[in-house]
């Protein structure tokens, strides 16, 4: 499990450094982005064994799946990969990206983004982190009220990972986030968190046990604390992915251990009150991976690490899965490094690597799926396996909305 380790923490949600760079560029012209047009983030990773980390934001067309090429972003540091998209706003969708200058880890900055009809990208702001402290991952609330990211000491001479914590940072008017206004004490080797939909709880996972913690949250004042009973015992077992119901229901975590194929996705169903994520059991699926609910709630997707994509019908009223008729299906890929879907629900995205071990950039693309929504059946969309990206760089995560 060490080597997929050293995958998953290289994607484009991973935690970077940066120093500052002060913010320049138009406001956006010829006119912000608008409420109805959805883009794509890709991470990508341009000379491995190295921290050589960059990002392009693609507009997707709706009506085929297809997405745009686009630049790599460059600069004088190196962009270490998409924290998160933010809502809409007055001045467009706001991407969230971490920098760090080459060698620099512990000293990060967070630049803001904003997009314009056309999917360029302008500069809104940055924040810079706590010096000596490495983050990952980061989420934005769906509501542009906050930002969350774990975070740890990183000691620069063999990267150990020490006093993990939990950061909650309100954001101005413009979608900037300030210094934190609330820490909590994190889980140990922190992989994942979600942010419930109605941004009063925070979840992380951890490939470590405890695998599983839970916070809550209280926008206006800013602050985060965990929940009686935090961190949870769970499954028992490491977390690898996460992903929350729409509904705040239900929340799945994916093993990390990955050697008990009858119960690779774990449900938690969470308590109405009081948030606590509550264990009740395990799905079959063929080995671990990255997951990903339609927005309506009714199914969800594994991509695995054995070239397989399992679909799951989701009962609304327990959340229990039960696996769609002719699943899981063979894919074009054997190991997946990440899943999103749009967010009307129409396409999962998966970035993926032809073999375990063999992504290079040459051979790293975006595979895409339309899906059905009445039976949530997937088929291909034409044009994919791509690389969007105008440079030999491996797309190694994804992100959408």
């Amino acid at each position: 499990m060490i080597r997929r380790l050293s995958v998953v923490l290289a994607v484009a949600f991973s935690y970077a450094c940066g120093a500052a760079e002060t913010p320049t560029g138009p406001p956006p012209a010829p006119a912000p982005s608008r409420a109805d047009q959805a883009f794509m983030a890709v991470g990508y990773s341009c000379a491995f064994g190295t921290d050589d980390r960059r990002f392009s934001v693609h507009e997707i067309d709706l009506s085929t799946g297809a997405v745009r090429p686009a630049a790599l972003a460059t600069g004088s540091s190196l962009w270490a990969g998409v924290i998160d998209f933010g809502p809409h706003r007055p001045n467009g969708r706001l991407v969230y990206v971490a920098r760090y200058p080459a060698g620099g880890r512990g000293n990060e900055t967070l630049q803001i983004q904003s997009l314009d009809a056309t999917g360029t990208l302008h500069a809104v702001g940055e924040m810079t982190m706590p010096a000596g402290r490495a983050f990952y991952p980061g989420r934005i609330d769906s509501a542009g009220r906050y930002m969350v990211v774990a975070g740890r000491l990183v000691n620069a001479a063999d990267y150990t990972k020490e006093d993990p914590q939990i950061s909650l940072h309100l954001l101005d008017a413009n979608g900037v986030p300030r210094a934190a206004s609330s820490t909590a004490a994190g889980l140990a080797s922190v992989i994942d968190m979600v942010i419930a939909p109605n941004g009063r709880m925070v979840y992380a996972a951890s490939t470590l046990s405890p695998p599983l913690a839970a916070y809550s949250v209280q926008p206006d004042t800013g602050t985060i604390q965990p929940i009686p009973g935090s961190p949870f015992a769970g499954s028992g077992r490491g977390s690898f992915t996460m992903a929350i119901h729409p509904s705040g229901r239900f929340l799945y975590t994916a093993d990390y251990n990955n050697d008990r194929p009858n119960q690779v996705v774990w449900l938690h169903q969470i308590d109405g009150t009081t948030g606590e994520p509550r264990f009740a059991g395990g799905f079959r699926g063929d080995s671990a991976g990255y997951m990903a609910i339609e927005p309506s709630g009714r199914y969800l997707y594994l991509a695995t690490w054995t070239g397989q994509i399992w679909a799951y019908t989701i009962d609304g009223g327990s959340g229990a899965l039960a696996p769609l008729p002719g699943y899981p299906i063979a894919a074009a890929w054997q190991a997946a490094d990440s899943a999103t879907i749009d967010a009307t629900g129409r396409y999962l995205y998966v970035t993926a690597q032809p073999s375990q071990g063999s992504r290079t950039p040459a051979n790293t693309p975006i595979h895409a799926y339309r899906i059905d929504s009445a039976t949530g059946t997937l088929s291909a969309v034409a044009g994919f396996p791509m690389n969007p990206s105008t440079e030999a760089c491996a797309a190694i995560a994804v992100a959408s909305r």
